[in-house]
């Protein structure tokens, strides 16, 4: 490959010359010179040549210059240029001419080569790859051609070109006739080499730079591998092997494969109707994997990388349609060992898949971040891998990892309950377990889905930190949100704001904490929830919550039936020993009575509770135990709120939480 380049090139130099000056009078002075000058640039060859002017000037005001030079480079140059004067001082007095002339020459002013001395040049050089120092090396496949795999003559057949290339080569592929023929037994790619077709453009890093090779034809190189002698597979991957804009179709086993690719890119390729995986690759060593722009059509099963180092995936712009396996997921990451995976996940299509759509199998890894951003997920199953596993998205932790991040911000997820099955959009297995977890979910619209929209249940050890605000969740067949991990969780940080929760079916709540905490903060903020057929929120801790605060505010919750016999329709707060908190500000109408409840059945527990601003068209249920404290404030709790608070004996009036001052 060689690159052409303009090189513009300032020049160094000198010059010199011979002048006289003649006619001069009291007015007018003229003056003529001629000289040699040499001039020399970077890139440009040093040239040689001569320059003549002449120049008069009025009552040493005003001076008027012609100049004409001339040599190899630059030819023929014609040049003319006005200059002002001014004095900042007297004229001399002395009359002696010698004098005047001497003054005269002192003050002449320097000649000087005003324009900077630019050279153009053209030169060609190879295109040097940055990473090994020497220069690219492309060969050309074309199945219309039969010769020496050259631009203007290429081989004819894809085992010419494997035979025939080394490590670091290009193999640039043109669609000849439109067929698979010579591209139909699959190719082995070597190290570091990239696989090219010619109907996208592509990029490519040389030591001056990116450089764009633009399309040379209208469409992709289709090619596969149907030969019975072979494994089957359409590309065999090497270590660091770049492939982009082709068509494989219905390849015998894999699209792509590979046992140690350690660093893959694909991208602007269409897979279609392969027999076994679009890709299956084992990475057992750090690994960098970009897909990007492609489109997985009806094939047996997805995309399958096992990861087994630190690893980076970027996976964008991608279509996953028409999958038929029904155990398989369309894009399935396995993260295994003492290791760390960052994965971002975007701008995907996911449709009419019949398992799922993005499942990430985490192994006892040290870190893992993860980013699902502006997907759109529609019409898939969850096959034979049921809601949990067959989610929209997935995570399924074996071991224990230490640390993980989701965030899973802007996706469209609806109609995913196809040929009767259902799916969750978001889901945590209850398998294995994490030492922190954080979760962001916001800005999604969520629905028609057969079972959850947000379903938190594998446990965490140490803490765990839930935001869900912005979404929009409608039409589910389990809980709308819901935490539901066994175990204990030490800390627990649930933030539940600005969210839209409606038509959740089969009993099931809007939001659902079912999770045992050492310490939970709950904030729940301004969100809307009508048609639960359970309760619009919950929080039933089954072996309890040791020390509860709550923030319960500006929430309307309407029309929710409690056919799961939750203490309470609308807000039921259940099982804790110290619950500190406020329920204000709430809307609720056409609920199940009591459309709120707060009580515990564990042993002496205590409240402190603030509740005030909320209209209620029911009952508000307040449960003390014998042996607890409940205290309620304000001091006129039954007159700031509506609807009838029907206390137990044992609550107590308070001026205000915290502080508890006992009312007059």
């Amino acid at each position: 490959m060689l690159l052409s380049q303009k090189v513009l090139s300032a020049m160094k130099g000198s010059d010199a010359e011979f002048g006289f000056h003649f006619g001069t009078s009291q007015s007018f002075d003229f003056y003529a010179a001629a000289g040699p000058y040499y001039f020399v640039g970077e890139a440009a060859p040093a040239t040689w040549g001569g320059k003549a002017r002449i120049s008069g000037t009025f009552k040493d005001m005003l001076t008027l210059e012609i100049s004409d030079s001339y040599d190899r480079t630059f030819h023929n140059k014609f040049q003319g240029q006005i200059g002002l004067t001014f004095s900042f001082g007297p004229q001399s007095k002395d009359s002696c001419k010698a004098t005047k002339v001497l003054v005269n020459r002192m003050l002449q002013p320097v000649g000087r080569q005003e324009i900077i001395v630019v050279d153009h040049a053209k030169k060609n050089t190879a295109a040097i790859n940055p990473a090994t120092g020497l220069p690219y090396f492309f060969v050309f496949v074309d199945n219309t051609s039969s010769s020496n795999g050259t631009y203007e003559s290429p081989y004819h057949n894809f085992a010419q070109a494997q035979a025939n290339s080394s490590p670091n080569d290009v193999i640039y592929v043109f669609p000849g006739d439109g067929t698979t023929k010579g591209m139909d037994s699959g190719i082995a790619l070597q190290p570091s080499q990239k696989f090219w077709g010619s109907g996208v453009s592509h990029l490519i890093q040389t030591s001056a730079g990116t450089i764009s090779i633009p399309a040379q034809n209208t469409s992709a190189p289709t090619i596969t591998n149907t030969n019975i002698n072979t494994e089957g597979n359409a590309i065999t991957l090497a270590a660091n092997n770049a492939i982009s804009g082709f068509t494989i179709a219905s390849a015998r086993n894999d699209a792509i494969y590979g046992t140690n690719p350690q660093s893959l890119e694909v991208s602007s390729c269409t897979i279609e109707n392969t027999v076994t995986y679009a890709i299956e690759a084992s990475f057992p060593g750090d690994a960098s994997v970009l897909l990007t722009n492609n489109q997985f059509l009806n094939n047996s099963n997805g995309i399958l990388l096992t990861l087994n180092g630190t690893s980076t995936v970027v996976c964008s712009n991608n279509t996953f349609q028409g999958q038929t396996s029904v155990s398989s997921i369309p894009l399935e990451l396995d993260a295994v060992s003492s290791n760390v995976l960052t994965a971002q996940i975007e701008n995907n299509v996911f449709h009419a898949n019949k398992s799922g759509s993005i499942l990430v199998g985490l192994t006892s890894v040290l870190d893992a971040t993860i980013s699902v951003l502006n997907n759109t997920i529609t019409n898939n199953g969850s096959g034979s891998r049921g809601s949990g596993l067959g989610a929209s998205f997935a995570i399924l932790p074996t071991g224990t990892t230490n640390n993980c991040s989701i965030v899973f911000n802007g996706n469209t997820v609806s109609g995913n309950t196809l040929l009767d099955t259902t799916s969750n959009s978001l889901s945590f297995n209850p398998s294995g377990a994490f030492n922190t977890l954080s979760v962001t979910a916001s800005s999604n619209t969520i629905s028609n889905n057969g079972a959850a929209a947000i379903a938190l249940a594998t446990p965490v050890v140490n803490s765990l930190t839930l935001l869900v605000t912005g979404n929009t969740i409608t039409g589910c067949g389990d809980h709308g949100i819901a935490a539901s991990a066994s175990g204990s969780t030490p800390t627990g940080n649930i933030t539940i704001n600005n969210n839209t929760i409606a038509d959740i079916t089969n009993n099931s709540n809007g939001i659902d904490i079912a999770q045992d905490f050492s310490t939970l903060t709950l904030t729940i903020l301004n969100n809307e929830i009508n048609q639960c057929e359970g309760s619009g929120i919950t929080s039933y801790a089954p072996d309890g919550i040791d020390s509860f605060i709550l923030n319960v505010s500006g929430n309307t919750i309407s029309n929710c039936q409690n056919l799961s016999s939750n203490g309470a329709s609308g807000i039921d707060i259940d099982q804790y020993t110290s619950l500190a908190g406020s329920i204000t500000n709430n809307t609720l109408s056409g609920n199940t009575e009591p459309a709120v409840n707060v009580g515990s059945l564990l042993a002496s527990p205590t409240v402190c509770l603030t509740l005030t601003g909320n209209s209620n068209s029911s009952d508000y249920i307040l449960v003390n135990p014998d042996g607890g404290v409940f205290h309620l404030s304000p001091c006129d709790v039954h007159s700031v709120n509506t609807g009838t608070i029907t206390p137990s004996d044992s609550v107590t009036l308070v001026k205000s939480c915290p502080g508890a001052t006992p009312c007059p």
